[in-house]
């Protein structure tokens, strides 16, 4: 009796069946390759592959919500910018406003949009490899 592999061949890389296969079709000019499929995988090498991926699948779950956070604080750090740095420097220059309050305001935000950048990118060191 031989075992299920879940479709893995020696070494642990897939059969040609499974990985899906090109086939050329035709003749001549009219010669055109297609993508054969997959075949399905048995329900003993799913229950395998579950039982092993179950670490991996947790660390890919926290891999995606440490992402998720930290394109957060990217997306925070960009509307900082815009809202506090980049729109009342242009409303003073379009202006012509010669006070420097807008500019002050503005570094400050661009400051902390800076800030907030460097702690998105922080955030992603504690992605699991």
């Amino acid at each position: 009796m031989e075992a299920d592999d879940g479709g893995l061949g020696q070494g642990g890389v897939p059969d040609a069946e499974e990985a899906g296969a090109i086939n050329a079709v035709g003749e001549g000019r009219n010669r055109r390759a297609i993508f054969v499929g997959p075949r399905r995988k048995t329900v003993a090498g799913i229950r395998a592959m579950t039982t092993l991926d179950e670490d991996a699948r947790a660390k890919l779950v926290e891999n995606e919500r440490i992402k998720l956070s930290a394109a957060f604080l990217n997306g925070a750090a960009v509307a900082i910018f815009a809202v506090g740095s980049f729109a009342p420097m242009v409303t003073a220059m379009a202006q012509q406003h010669s006070g420097l309050f807008p500019f002050v305001i503005g570094l400050v935000s661009l400051i902390f949009s800076i800030y907030t950048h460097f702690q998105a990118r922080r955030t992603l060191r504690d992605l699991k490899p």
